[in-house]
């Protein structure tokens, strides 16, 4: 799964880059025009920088924490539990990208999060930019 993340910053949608889970893990990589505006997200784990990071000690199930922040949490995740129940899924067997595009537009800061349609198994080339190299380059941490 694909997740595709956004900044709302006074009125503007800005496109920040994207989320991937993989077998090895969760992959985060800025998208270039973020990083040409210089706002830092999360200046010690993800330096505004060109490359894949990944989060080795895995602290929030892969997430870095400044996204792991957009989730609910307590209460707010037992309300979106029973609110999945009713439809015969439980909030548990939810990847964390699957949270954060459940989250959407709604989530808690000026993040937004929804799913990458564009990510076809087939190969078909993608509209963005931003691609996820082979596995072959060990990530930034």
């Amino acid at each position: 799964m694909r997740v595709r993340v956004y900044l709302n910053h006074l009125g503007s949608r800005i496109p920040v880059g994207i989320l991937a889970q993989t077998e090895q893990g969760i992959l985060s990589e800025y998208h270039s025009e973020f990083l040409e505006r210089g706002i830092p997200l999360s200046p010690y784990f993800l330096p505004l920088r060109p490359g894949i990071f990944f989060d080795e000690r895995q602290t929030f199930d892969g997430l870095f924490g400044v996204f792991n922040d957009s989730l609910p949490d307590g209460w707010g995740l037992l309300l979106f539990d029973r609110a999945r129940s009713k439809k015969g899924r439980s909030l548990a067997q939810a990847s964390p990208l699957e949270r954060l595009t459940l989250v959407g537009s709604c989530a808690m800061g000026a993040l937004e999060y929804e799913p990458d349609a564009s990510a076809d198994e087939d190969g078909t080339p993608q509209p963005w930019s931003i691609k996820f190299r082979a596995q072959k380059d060990r990530p930034a941490r």
